[in-house]
């Protein structure tokens, strides 16, 4: 924030505001290119790829980096 009572915040790269990703200036914009598996204005949100339920049956769904897995019950092969 800058200015006699912080009215006005200040964004740049130099503040790292990108949490999962790189900062970049084009002008007086801050963009954020995200890192795989995150997205938001700041690469916050993790991408949750088992929120649709991918695994069939009874099989356990685990979050990778733009990716998941599922983990079969043992009784299947």
């Amino acid at each position: 924030f800058s200015c006699l009572y912080c009215e006005n915040r200040i964004l740049n790269c130099d503040y790292n505001p990108c949490r999962n990703g790189q900062c970049e200036m084009h002008g007086t914009v801050l963009k954020c290119l995200c890192d795989k598996g995150f997205t938001g204005p700041f690469c916050e949100i993790f991408i949750d790829k088992c929120q649709q339920n991918p695994c069939q049956g009874t099989a356990k769904c685990h979050n990778l980096i733009d990716d998941y897995i599922c983990e079969c019950p043992s009784d299947y092969g």
